[in-house]
């Protein structure tokens, strides 16, 4: 799985590399254009000098051999090609006929020497005179001799560049962290604004965040949680009318039961009579299920003292039918204890449990341990072949799926969990926020 990373985290990592890889690449710019600066300056320098001996020679032209050569230190002057040491003649072949001033330099490197600075460095500059003839003015830097003072200037350069550096890294630093903040701050303020969000305060305005595209958010925010509490009541409406519409059948079917158990008290239908009136008492409990969960009224949580064995042994009393014909054994251990709870919850709860239990253990055996408020509900069938595994509902039907919404409402801690040959329930019935 991906790693998830903050926006603050992304955006900073991504604005030191670039600030880094910007200061390196000034940094090497500024080196190259340094050691240009001083090529340049050399060159400039020589022409200005063979300038100067042009001028002169123009002017001695009845007596050019009265113009004296440049001899410095660090230049030489030479009229023939032929004149010029090997070493530029190799380096400069182009320089040997010219027809205008040229200048160039080349850079001669020795990694045994130094991986920035070359050995030494050959600057020439020819110049054509009036009678023909070419002027060159050489001039060899050796810096294995010349190096420190290169290198003191190198050395200058850099007290001066990385204090600036610094100070240019540490402002874009700040800068950052001032965008990032003022970016970061209304989608801190949506995500707290959007968790605030709740069905019944869902028309409230949206509050203006300062950015177009984060107010943007925010109302497609507002307009996806209006479409969820339309379904929401939709859903809501459509059980409650549906149960209320139930309600009157089952309670005619339900007077008509107990008529007919008057009028055939001695009859073979008793049977049939009573199937009848059992699924009638288990649509009921369905609906009364049903009107529950849609119920918004603060009173459902309302608690009230309630003997939780007296209730399991009536519920156990009431479903016996459903182990009509099995050999199915049911062991209680119930501690005679009242807690605080919501009655009617609790009833839908353990109703629906205990009916499931009773319904998919087809031989072997039930137990149903309670300890103070917690419940423990197991069913284990002694043979595979008694355990139906074909349906999509077992253990998990509409009772159980209807008991899930239940414990959320009440927030019950609630467990249901597949063992061998059954299924094992755990419920606590004190209230975790």
């Amino acid at each position: 799985m991906a790693k998830n990373h903050t926006f603050n985290r992304y955006i900073f990592k991504i604005h030191i590399i670039f600030t880094i890889v910007i200061l390196l690449s000034y940094s090497i710019l500024l080196w190259y254009f340094f050691m240009r600066g001083l090529d340049e300056a050399t060159l400039i320098n020589m022409r200005s000098e063979i300038v100067n001996y042009a001028d002169n020679y123009q002017k001695n032209d009845q007596k050019k051999s009265s113009t004296p050569l440049a001899n410095f230190q660090l230049s030489q002057g030479y009229i023939d090609w032929q004149a010029l040491p090997d070493e530029f003649k190799e380096n400069f072949p182009d320089f040997k006929v010219i027809s205008q001033e040229k200048m160039n330099n080349v850079k001669i490197f020795n990694l045994d020497y130094s991986y920035l600075l070359p050995e030494k460095v050959l600057f020439i500059v020819a110049y054509p005179l009036t009678d023909g003839k070419t002027y060159y003015l050489l001039r060899s830097v050796y810096l294995a001799t010349d190096g420190e003072q290169i290198l003191l200037r190198v050395n200058n350069m850099l007290v001066l560049t990385w204090p600036l550096a610094l100070f240019f890294l540490l402002l874009m630093l700040g800068s950052m962290h001032f965008i990032l903040r003022k970016i970061t701050k209304p989608m801190q303020q949506l995500g707290a604004w959007t968790d605030s969000l709740t069905l019944d305060d869902i028309d409230r305005p949206v509050i203006d965040f300062g950015f177009k595209e984060v107010n943007l958010i925010a109302q497609q925010q507002q307009s996806a949680f209006e479409r969820i509490s339309d379904m929401v009541k939709k859903e809501h409406d459509f059980l409650r009318h549906a149960s209320h519409e139930l309600r009157t059948p089952i309670a005619v079917i339900k007077s008509n039961i107990e008529l007919l158990e008057r009028l055939l008290a001695d009859s073979k239908a008793t049977t049939s009579i009573n199937r009848i009136k059992r699924a009638n008492v288990n649509m009921q409990y369905m609906i009364e299920t049903l009107l529950w969960l849609t119920r918004e009224d603060e009173r459902i949580y309302e608690q009230n003292a309630v003997n939780i064995a007296e209730m399991v042994r009536n519920i156990v009393e009431d479903n016996q039918y459903l182990l009509q014909g099995k050999l199915t054994k049911v062991n209680l251990a119930l501690s005679d204890s009242s807690i605080n709870i919501a009655k009617t919850a609790c009833r839908l709860t353990l109703n629906n449990l205990i009916r499931n239990a009773f319904q998919y253990t087809a031989t072997g055996d039930i137990f149903i341990t309670l300890i103070e408020s917690e419940i423990i509900i197991e069913n284990i069938n002694h043979t595979e072949n008694d355990i139906d595994h074909t349906g999509t509902d077992y253990g998990y039907g509409l009772g159980l799926h209807l008991v899930d919404r239940i414990v959320d409402k009440m927030t019950w801690q609630y467990q249901n969990i597949d063992i061998p040959g059954g299924r094992k329930v755990m419920i606590d019935f004190r209230r975790f926020t």
